[in-house]
């Protein structure tokens, strides 16, 4: 339940394996991010958490009250800001800037 409340207060639930792994395993990136991304609006923030924590395009646009098409665009520009390709290269890097 309480990973529940954190995920709906904009924070993001991993499962404790899962961080302790990542705690673990050396960090090595396939991809070149930008070194300082720009910062990123409060809805495209709150649109990359839900990302991390799983959801869809339409799961996400369901919980935001907004069409696909708009969460598309937050997705689109995230990227751009953050100088990746895709949704995992985002988590990834706003997981190392320390974002979520």
């Amino acid at each position: 339940m309480q990973a529940l409340r954190d995920v709906v207060g904009g924070s993001t639930a991993l499962r404790p394996l899962l961080t302790e792994r990542m705690e673990r395993a050396p960090v090595e990136r396939a991809f070149a991010a930008t070194a300082e991304p720009e910062p990123l609006s409060p809805k495209e923030l709150q649109v990359l958490r839900l990302v991390a924590s799983g959801r869809s395009n339409t799961e996400i646009a369901a919980l935001l009250g907004n069409s696909e098409g708009v969460i598309k665009n937050h997705c689109s520009a995230v990227f751009a800001k953050m100088g990746v390709r895709d949704r995992t290269q985002a988590v990834l890097r706003a997981i190392d800037l320390g974002w979520i």
